[in-house]
């Protein structure tokens, strides 16, 4: 187990994710997607747009996947939720884009 990673700071028995893609750390990786997606100001069109993007959910499969694969190579947490935030950012980018250029 890893210190830097939350489940080693509890002190109750840490709970086992189910499987490798349902690590912990999702929850701060919405924060942080919320936070980078606020407007800037009350006219930020391209910030509100990225809040109603973002607000449609999904599995964030990509998120945790960074999440994972920053477990396995035992990168520190505060490096880990950035990093799955900005791949699932990226990736919400390429749909926005994909639908624009679709008509």
């Amino acid at each position: 187990m890893n210190p830097r990673w939350p489940e080693a700071r509890r002190t109750s028995p840490p709970k086992k994710p189910r499987t490798v893609l349902d690590p912990p750390g999702l929850d701060g990786v919405e924060r942080k997607l919320a936070r980078l997606a606020l407007p800037l100001d009350g006219h930020d069109r391209v910030g509100a747009m990225t809040i109603e993007q973002l607000a449609a959910g999904g599995k964030r499969l990509r998120a945790r996947l960074a999440l994972a694969a920053s477990r396995t190579l035992r990168a520190p947490w505060t490096d880990a939720i950035p990093w799955a935030a900005a791949v699932e950012l990226l990736h919400n980018a390429t749909l926005v884009h994909d639908d624009i250029q679709d008509g």
